[in-house]
């Protein structure tokens, strides 16, 4: 009886049979055929290199790359220098019927778009599609432990933001003379939309609103700041829209961020009093650390002063020092 071992060596043996069993390699035809080509290609190639190589090679090798040996010249185009840019070619116009008015009205709309936007204090390149950006940058999640009274933010600011008195602001609240600029929102100015006691008349553009610094900066060299600025009541307005904002979504701003850039003296004679004024909550930052007059359109009434219309604030009482100061806490 054959053993485990028996049967080892046999399998083995024949393994060993069937691995140095000579193999045979079978050729036809097309085999011969094909190793005649590349034997054919290879003498070819041989030959080729005897010469030098072939031709497509030696006039790779012997060609030279192309240099620019001058400087070329650069020439600012403008509508000075080519007023042509301008305008539009007839040629370019369709049916001879509409030549005169699509040539007009496309002339208008290179005119449009070959105008530097940023001269004369025009935001129309300013795009609607930036303000949700701007936004998402501003705002954050509301802080928990967030207390204005106990931060720094305040004494940072402090120093940055410029004092504003009330009978500095009714200065620029009347329209604007010969040799002063009016708001950059021209007919979109908020003055158009006091309707206190202007029936019949309308509204007006106020004069542009220049800060301390920089009406004395205007005084000093007669220049104007090179963008043109919001009216006093636009400024309001826009500060007390970002502020609502911001409450109404209860989010607050980040730190690094403001609303404002100046402030007002409240609760001193001649001045406002602080129910007139923006607050902040205590325990959210919202943009705003130091009062400032709120914007409120049935607060301003129209009078013409030597032939000049002027808004007076006549919703804005003066504070009353002679009551005692426990009873003139904001009601906030």
């Amino acid at each position: 009886m054959a053993t485990i071992k028996d049967a080892f060596n046999r399998a083995f043996a024949q393994a060993q049979r069937v691995r140095t069993r000579p193999t045979v390699a079978e050729s036809d035809s097309d085999s011969a055929e094909e190793a005649s080509k590349k034997e054919r290609q290879k003498t070819r190639e041989r030959l080729d290199r005897g010469k030098g190589g072939n031709k497509s090679n030696r006039n790779k090798r012997g060609s030279e790359p192309y240099r620019v040996r001058h400087k070329i010249r650069r020439v600012t185009v403008n509508s000075t220098t080519n007023p042509e840019i301008l305008s539009l070619n007839q040629n370019m116009v369709g049916t001879p019927s509409e030549t005169k008015e699509m040539l007009v009205a496309e002339s208008y709309f290179v005119n449009q778009r070959n105008t530097d936007l940023l001269k004369g204090g025009s935001n129309a390149h300013l795009s609607p599609h930036h303000h949700p950006f701007v936004r998402a940058l501003l705002l954050k999640p509301r802080e928990q432990m967030f207390d204005i009274q106990t931060c720094k933010l305040v004494d940072q600011v402090f120093p940055t933001l410029e004092v504003v008195h009330r009978q500095y602001e009714e200065g620029y609240l009347r329209e604007p003379l010969e040799g002063e600029r009016a708001c950059v929102f021209g007919s979109k100015c908020e003055g158009f939309e006091i309707r206190t006691n202007t029936a019949g008349q309308g509204g007006f553009v106020l004069r542009e609103f220049l800060l301390p610094s920089e009406q004395k900066e205007h005084e000093r060299t007669g220049k104007y700041p090179a963008e043109v600025r919001m009216c006093l009541m636009c400024k309001r307005k826009e500060i007390a829209r970002a502020f609502v904002n911001v409450r109404a979504d209860w989010l607050s701003m980040r730190t690094d961020s403001i609303l404002q850039d100046y402030r007002n003296v409240v609760e001193v004679e001649g001045e406002y009093c602080l129910k007139d004024c923006i607050l902040t909550r205590r325990h959210a930052y919202e943009g705003v650390v130091l009062p400032i007059v709120m914007h409120i359109q049935t607060a301003y009434e129209m009078k013409i002063v030597n032939g000049v219309r002027h808004y007076v604030q006549w919703r804005m009482g003066y504070p009353n020092t002679n009551e005692h100061f426990l009873f003139s806490a904001p009601s906030h």
